[in-house]
């Protein structure tokens, strides 16, 4: 399967296959300090972002933007998401300098089991970089 893409910075097109980019992409983020199984997930969703035509979040933003703060440290490609605080309908999540796509996910999985307990929940995330197209 293909798909066309355009990039944000430049007017010609050309087709190329998914998994090239795929890999591509993975290989950066591998190349940058990621684990193989994260530099899949976070590579996927800026694939994802570029299939939706949104190419200013997805591959010229990686490139431009995201590896960019990785390779100069604002970005920590082996941070841990922690809760700092916690009750029965609120948490507050640590990013500890990551990647916010990490973070914003265990949020949501936080606030809807603690919904599900407590009737309605408030999740915090605080420390997280570069948090984009929430809601993918």
């Amino acid at each position: 399967m293909r798909q066309r893409a355009e990039s944000a910075g430049s007017p010609e097109t050309r087709e190329v296959p998914i998994e090239t980019v795929r890999e591509a992409i993975q290989r950066l983020l591998r190349g940058v300090g990621y684990d193989a199984e994260t530099a899949a997930d976070l590579g996927d969703s800026f694939l994802e972002l570029e299939l939706r035509g949104h190419a200013r979040q997805g591959f010229d933003h990686l490139l431009y933007y995201f590896i960019p703060l990785v390779v100069s440290g604002r970005i920590d490609p082996q941070a841990q998401t922690t809760v700092t605080r916690e009750g029965p309908a609120f948490a507050l999540l640590d990013a500890g300098r990551g990647a916010g796509h990490f973070a914003v996910n265990r949020a949501v999985d936080l606030a809807v089991a603690k919904a599900r307990q407590a009737g309605c929940c408030a999740v915090g995330v605080n420390n997280a970089i570069e948090v984009y197209m929430v809601g993918l």
